[in-house]
């Protein structure tokens, strides 16, 4: 028991215990209204990173890999995950992050962008 212990502490780095949110999540569902848009990407891949950076990557079914680069700030007693993207214009917004899961729910036109994540 203690060399498999032993072993993981050489292996593993400290903010693997301190900060458990870090790694891949996967989307799991992805609506926008009553439509189910997931089927139409191979892949929408969220990874938040040390540092406060994060990167999503999709990919539409017969189209080229997409990337979206920006900040996160991560508040634990919220149990809330903070984005900041930097386009043309400042975009942040704020969504849960409970159980290795992130819910975002976003304004798009008439009807709602709905995405689910779930940690790798």
């Amino acid at each position: 028991m203690l060399l498999l212990f032993t072993t993981w502490w050489q292996s593993g780095k400290l903010t693997d215990i301190t900060k458990p949110y870090l790694g891949e999540y996967e989307c799991t569902q992805a609506y926008l209204g009553e439509e189910d848009c997931l089927e139409k990407f191979s892949y929408i891949i969220l990874e938040l990173k040390d540092k406060g950076n994060f990167m999503l990557s999709f990919c539409k079914k017969g189209d080229k890999k997409h990337t979206v680069k920006g900040k996160y700030q991560y508040d634990k007693e919220k149990e809330e995950i903070t984005f900041l993207v930097k386009t043309p214009r400042r975009l942040k917004r704020s969504f849960p992050l409970q159980e290795g899961q992130i819910s975002l729910i976003i304004p798009f036109g008439e009807k709602n962008l709905v995405l689910t994540f779930e940690q790798k």
